[in-house]
């Protein structure tokens, strides 16, 4: 069993903070969720597809409410 590297993000975003803290902590969430067999590539693959598609689902939502 392996285990999956531990990822280091460094954000300079002084000026959204806790946008920054929310977005982190939601990819903590999510990379505790992962299988620890997964490969370190397979695992950024998973969470970079993931929060891609839920932010495209977000902004078309928020595009339809504004139509």
């Amino acid at each position: 069993m392996s285990d999956i590297h531990q990822i280091t993000i460094i954000l300079d975003m002084k000026d959204h903070v806790a946008r920054s803290q929310e977005v982190l902590e939601e990819l903590q969430r999510r990379a505790g969720q992962l299988s620890p067999r997964l490969s370190e590539e397979d695992a950024l693959r998973i969470l970079l597809l993931d929060m891609t598609f839920d932010y495209l689902k977000a902004k078309n939502l928020a595009e339809e409410r504004t139509e």
